[in-house]
């Protein structure tokens, strides 16, 4: 018959007159078990990573048959955790731009992948391209959102889990989202860790019932717009006549684990390398602030404020 395409691939045959199935050229699912397409790179999208990878295990209410992962090309020795994580599974791994076959997946999901998806490509998945962000958005959107959660002395963060919008980053309409308080003296590294953990499971209530979870989205405030920019080695850059110490400490949590601190010490760059918090009682209504490296690695330089 003319103008009919008889098409294979890895779910079986499709039959169409040349045209996508619904969203995307895959054959739409109603229900479990999804064919996902993984977006990601650090430690954050490595746990979610982890929970897909736990939800492909055989059960009687299976919820993915099928993972394969896009990733970046490491420029470290180390590699990236995503790509090592996927290889000692034994995943399909495709380094961006290279995607593979994604007309054959369901849906998209990305976590800290830092790159912009064409809208072409968004649209061969059935139910698009899930995002999950580590903030309350619309505040913090952009690639570092933990550690200006850290940095600005937030009480409360979340995550947001978003439909992803070609063009730009963080302005999809929002799935699922929950709040967690910040706790007192946390790291980004250490928040890194808690709200990776709290995505993985929310996504995975979200595909337990992702259609229904994909009609109850909604759009994001137009309010409590803020920005999360990548933070360059500049802002390690300790300004003591200008910073208050829980300011320096502040920065110190948020950017310790990535970068040393640095300071003028009389016209030199020192790095300080480690800081231990001195609890003081109050002295002329002012506090103290010490920074102590490991031994022989840096003098301890203190600050009062009064």
């Amino acid at each position: 018959m003319r103008g009919l395409i008889l098409r294979a691939w890895r779910g079986g045959w499709c039959r169409g007159r040349g045209h996508a199935t619904g969203a995307g050229d895959a054959q739409r699912r109603e229900k479990p078990p999804w064919r996902v397409l993984f977006f990601g790179t650090d430690s954050f999208a490595a746990e979610i990573l982890r929970a897909l990878q736990t939800a492909r295990e055989p059960r009687s209410d299976l919820l993915l048959d099928h993972l394969e992962v896009v990733t970046l090309q490491s420029q470290l020795s180390k590699g990236l955790p995503v790509n090592n994580y996927a290889e000692q599974l034994q995943l399909p791994i495709h380094l961006w731009p290279d995607v593979g076959p994604c007309e054959d997946f369901d849906v998209g999901v990305v976590a800290s992948f830092g790159r912009l998806l064409s809208e072409d490509l968004i649209l061969k998945f059935p139910y698009g391209v899930l995002n999950i962000h580590p903030s309350c958005l619309p505040r913090w959107r952009g690639p570092a959102p933990i550690i200006h959660t850290v940095l600005h002395g937030d009480t409360v963060t979340g995550v947001t889990i978003m439909q992803i919008k070609p063009k730009r980053f963080d302005v999809g309409p929002i799935i699922k989202q929950e709040t967690f308080p910040v706790p007192v003296h946390c790291s980004a590294k250490e928040l890194e860790s808690i709200l990776s953990k709290l995505g993985a499971k929310m996504l995975i209530a979200v595909l337990q019932n992702l259609p229904e979870s994909l009609r109850n989205k909604r759009e994001q405030p137009k309010e409590g717009v803020t920005f999360a920019p990548k933070v360059t080695v500049a802002a390690s850059c300790i300004r003591w006549e200008e910073q208050a110490p829980e300011q320096i400490l502040r920065l110190y949590r948020a950017l310790g684990t990535m970068m040393p601190l640095q300071t003028l010490w009389m016209g030199t760059i020192v790095k300080l390398l480690d800081f231990v918090e001195v609890e003081t009682l109050p002295d002329h209504n002012g506090y103290q602030l010490k920074t102590a490296p490991s031994q022989d690695r840096c003098p301890i330089i203190s600050s009062r404020r009064h």
